[in-house]
């Protein structure tokens, strides 16, 4: 019955890889200040380096002591450098989940001093702090599931266009195409591959220019992400390995992992398991020799687990996985928990359920004693889909209502939503009697009243369409009509959002 949903995908149990957000590549502090010896240039200069390697907390040490001393010295640039680092650390502390940092507003730090720039007509504070916004808003937040919305995407252009046109008008032609380079990517996210591909080139351009070779790859990895906005992943791949090469050649491995990891994904969509396989090997060592956080280094795992199976070597997952564990066994409760999902993973592509299980039930439990409800409730949808291959549906459908339970704890309307589409999900995928359909259109309602509150538009036309679903195979006189009405609903907020496959999957219910 699944098959025949549109939009339900599992969730991936440790979030995306390949999305972390990245502050590797800049390197502006030490260009602009490491010929100074003030205090408040070494200071941003160890956030920046705080940042690259993911240490949020030092990240935000030191950027505020360097703040606090740019602006006792009356240095706009300066802190408008340290309130772009500060509000980044912020925003990964946030994807990594910590709930302290998810209730801060990042974007809202660059308004006080910008006002001050404008007033003062320092352009430069003024186009590094635009810079920072675009950054930002890119990358979204929490509560959209780190996917910026539509007037989010547009805000965001917006300062990256007034950051553009204030850098070419100081004459910096680096920090202008790392600006048009951020242009392109936030295009990305968008539904024309061809206004992303025309700002990636220009930016390619620019660092061709410059001689800049880590530009350059990084913009040939817009143009590769553009291409797969099109759809023409062999055209990605070879754009993506050009990419590759150049970033190599530039020595900056944090983006060169980032790039490997996107190559893995790209070929595991494209079914080349192999070509994965190779790729997914050299990121995980990467990983490693950059002592990654914890949960960079299970994502990664993951993504090798992936190609192994790919290429039919579930033992080797197995034992990749179990070899991951026990490494991050070692760090913390929390990165035990990621070491036993990986492990889980691994268990489930060896068919091998029960297995899996008793991972999962261990990973609850340690999340339990250290009383992290979020973790938790990201367990709760693999215990779910465990169940599943386990054929057991009704234990499915206990870990769904678990993970409502959670959400709700949380507080957390967005997680809410989710949850209650695991649960719909998890309906929808045995025989739908009408108890069975009464349930699933319940909980695809709440989903959508849920994500409106959230104000997360992509997560109401996904219930909506959940809710159409359920409204197909009802065989009551109204269910048609009304399910011809909540499908183009669903597809005209797929539309104000871009997103084209909701589009389509609207589409096909219409």
């Amino acid at each position: 019955m699944a098959q025949g949903f549109p939009l339900l995908e599992p969730r991936a149990p440790l979030g995306e890889v390949c999305r972390t957000p990245l502050l590797a590549e800049r390197h502006e502090a030490e260009n602009r200040f490491a010929s100074k010896s003030s205090e408040a240039a070494k200071q941003l200069i160890a956030a920046e380096g705080h940042l690259n390697k993911l240490q949020g907390d030092g990240a935000i040490t030191a950027a505020e002591a360097a703040l606090k001393a740019f602006r006792s010295a009356g240095d706009a640039v300066g802190s408008a450098e340290s309130l772009r680092v500060l509000a980044k650390a912020q925003q990964v502390q946030a994807y990594l989940d910590d709930e302290d940092a998810r209730a801060l507003n990042p974007a809202e730090l660059f308004s006080e001093d910008f006002e001050k720039a404008k007033s003062s007509n320092d352009q430069t504070a003024q186009a590094v702090l635009q810079l920072g916004l675009l950054d930002i808003l890119s990358f979204g937040t929490a509560a959209t599931g780190w996917v910026p919305s539509r007037a989010t995407r547009d805000k965001a252009l917006e300062a990256g266009n007034e950051a553009f046109q204030l850098f070419q008008s100081i004459g910096d032609s680096r920090l202008q195409a790392m600006t048009k380079l951020e242009i392109s990517l936030l295009l990305s996210k968008g539904a024309s591959p061809k206004s992303a591909f025309q700002a990636a080139t220009e930016a390619l351009e620019m660092f061709t220019s410059l001689g800049e070779k880590l530009g350059m790859g990084l913009a040939l990895h817009a143009i590769a992400a553009s291409h797969v906005m099109a759809k023409d992943y062999d055209l990605a791949m070879k754009k993506g390995l050009e990419a590759l090469e150049l970033i190599r050649a530039s020595g900056d491995k944090r983006a060169e992992v980032v790039l490997l990891e996107t190559l893995v994904s790209w070929s595991v969509t494209q079914e080349k398991p192999h070509k994965a396989l190779v790729m997914a090997k050299e990121a995980l060592a990467l990983r490693l020799e950059l002592e990654a956080p914890p949960l960079e280094e299970a994502r990664s795992c993951l993504l090798l687990v992936e190609a192994l199976a790919g290429v039919k070597k579930v033992r080797r997952g197995l034992k990749a996985a179990e070899e991951c564990l026990n490494r991050l066994k070692k760090v913390s409760d929390r990165a035990h928990v990621y070491g036993l999902v990986v492990v889980a993973t691994a268990q489930l592509k060896r068919d091998h359920p029960e297995l899996a299980l008793t991972a999962t039930d261990e990973a609850i439990d340690i999340a339990r004693e250290i009383g992290d409800k979020r973790l938790e409730t990201t367990l709760q949808y693999l215990h779910a889909e465990v169940n599943v291959q386990l054929q057991s549906r009704q234990d499915a459908l206990e870990a769904a209502e678990d993970a409502c339970a959670l959400a709700e704890d949380l507080q957390d309307k967005k997680e809410e939503g989710d949850a209650e589409c695991l649960l719909f999900s998890l309906l929808a995928r045995g025989t739908l009697d009408r108890p069975s359909l009464l349930k699933g259109l319940k909980s695809a309602t709440k989903a959508r009243e849920l994500y409106q509150k959230a104000q997360y538009r992509l997560g109401e036309a996904k219930a909506l369409v959940h809710k159409a679903s359920i409204l197909g195979v009802d065989s009551a006189p109204t269910s048609a009509e009304e399910m011809l009405s909540v499908a183009a609903e669903a597809h005209d907020i797929f539309e104000e959002q871009e997103h084209i496959g909701g589009q389509s999957a609207a589409l096909q219910l219409v």
